[in-house]
């Protein structure tokens, strides 16, 4: 259903749209604010530069933006948030806990790394023998992704135990530029390497082509991710190599309610948690039918 149309201006403020979950994310968040009756929206990244970020927050003010929805990679905008806030502006963020907002989406990262962990695993399990050789990409880009990339080599090592070889849990620099090469060269020094499980759903593509490239895509290849973009869902449902990704919630659809009640003076409470649900080729194509609606 449309709500009644508004003429308050809206900025979203990215840290990149060239990353597949982001832009998703971004995408979502728009049309969800459309159907709120939002059409005076403009997105922008500030491309994982924090002091592009402030400069961007700044000008909101002089724009005269009404509401701000914003996800930020650390707490370094604080004082500058705290002014958009002071000007009237209503700060709607996702993702890192700040110290000033009006409401935050929050994602346990935590977990998210876990059913990477647990999901990967199931796999392995079923479709590998012992002693297969497996591997996981990871970043400490910032907080978050430092406690996902955690959570995901704790819980796959605490699974495997003896079982399975671990031959790399590597931390790359999160921008997905250095993805392709890395992969590449990972399945030249490992080439009986069976299984990746990747932080996020970009990496995880990437090694699904890395291993297309080396004609390694077999049966007993398996790539997971996280994210739960249209781009892993399609590869999950054609049958390819990319085996899983864990959904995490509808945070487009949950971060543009929290606009909607700022708006409406109904916020309730100061945050509100997404859920994370694993995805394979038994239910993706009830979340790809989701995503269609």
């Amino acid at each position: 259903m449309i709500m009644t149309a508004t003429d308050q201006k809206v900025k979203i403020i990215m840290p990149t749209l060239s990353l597949d979950y982001e832009a998703s994310l971004a995408d979502h968040l728009q049309d969800y604010l459309q159907r709120y009756g939002f059409y005076n929206i403009e997105c922008v990244s500030y491309e994982k530069d924090m002091l592009t970020c402030k400069e961007i927050l700044e000008n909101c003010i002089v724009e005269g933006m009404d509401i701000v929805c914003m996800y930020p990679l650390d707490d370094s905008a604080a004082e500058i948030q705290k002014k958009v806030m002071e000007a009237g502006i209503g700060l709607i963020t996702i993702g890192t806990e700040t110290s000033n907002y009006d409401y935050l989406v929050r994602m346990d990262y935590r977990k998210a790394g876990q059913f990477i962990a647990e999901t990967s695993y199931s796999w392995v399990k079923r479709n590998l023998p012992e002693n297969s050789q497996i591997a996981t990409v990871g970043t400490y880009i910032n907080d978050n992704m430092t406690e996902l990339t955690d959570a995901m080599n704790a819980r796959l090592k605490e699974l495997t135990e003896n079982e399975y070889e671990i031959v790399e849990t590597a931390i790359l620099d999160g921008t997905g530029q250095d993805a392709s090469g890395y992969l590449e060269s990972l399945l030249v020094r490992y080439p009986e390497l069976k299984m990746v499980a990747a932080y996020n759903d970009g990496y995880a593509l990437s090694a699904v082509e890395a291993f297309r490239i080396m004609g390694k895509a077999r049966g007993d290849t398996g790539v997971f991710g996280c994210g739960g973009t249209s781009q892993a869902f399609e590869k999950i449902a054609e049958g390819s190599i990319m085996k899983g990704t864990v959904f995490l919630g509808d945070e487009a659809r949950k971060w543009a309610d929290a606009v909607y009640a700022w708006k409406n003076n109904s916020l309730d409470g100061k945050t509100g948690k997404t859920f994370h649900i694993p995805v394979t080729i038994t239910n993706v194509y009830n979340y790809q039918k989701e995503q269609e609606e």
